[in-house]
């Protein structure tokens, strides 16, 4: 031991020093590593169940699909809301809303070998959130609807949303719509829907199916 260290103004010293680094650190630490109380309601199992249920139900994937599951977040959602519309109270406000979620389950059905799955979103509550599927050019459910016109398969479309999703349109409005023609004469329609009056600064809310 150095005769510094002998002296008790050293270790005063030291502990102030401490104490004070301690301060800075516990008043720093939210500002470096932002966190949310995030209310998770639904297990990694519970997700898993619901996605092979929606899959059984609606014929999203393949009957042989097998099913993997993962927790993510809108990581760009979070920057743009903490750093240009309103900072980590407003980024903390839209995880308790339930006009979006920027958490939530993905639960992926696929089956090795295969083009055809899906993934579908659940809300860290449970809620179904929406779905990706993913099938090939020659693909064709239903010959009767393969090429319908855009107000016919936009009426569809919204009728199974509400009927599948839970998807309420009375607060958005039908922003963007586009179609497009495959070699084997499928249609596909994309529609897009934005919500009415509510924004993040220069963010807007929107629909896409």
């Amino acid at each position: 031991m150095s005769p510094l260290t002998r002296k008790p103004a050293f270790w005063i010293a030291y502990v102030a020093l401490a104490a004070a680094a301690v301060a800075v650190a516990l008043k720093l630490f939210p500002v470096a590593i932002p966190l949310v109380n995030l209310d998770v309601r639904m297990s990694r199992a519970e997700a898993l169940a619901a996605g092979e249920a929606l899959n059984a139900r609606l014929k999203l994937a393949p009957s042989e699909s097998r099913s993997a599951v993962q927790f993510n977040h809108d990581g760009a959602a979070q920057n743009y809301v903490e750093l240009e519309a309103g900072g980590r109270a407003a980024f903390a406000e839209l995880t308790r809303g339930g006009v979006y979620s920027p958490y939530w389950w993905d639960v992926r059905l696929f089956a090795p070998g295969l083009i055809e799955e899906a993934v579908v979103r659940f809300k860290p509550d449970g809620a179904p959130a929406g779905f990706v599927r993913r099938v090939a050019e020659t693909y064709v459910r239903d010959p009767a609807t393969k090429a319908l016109d855009a107000a016919t398969a936009r009426a569809l479309a919204e009728t199974r949303a509400k009927a599948d999703w839970g998807v309420d349109f009375s607060g958005y409005t039908l922003h963007d719509q586009a179609q497009a023609t495959l070699p084997s004469g499928r249609v596909d329609h994309t529609f897009t829907y934005e919500r009415s009056g509510e924004t993040l600064k220069e963010g807007r809310f929107m629909v896409k199916e």
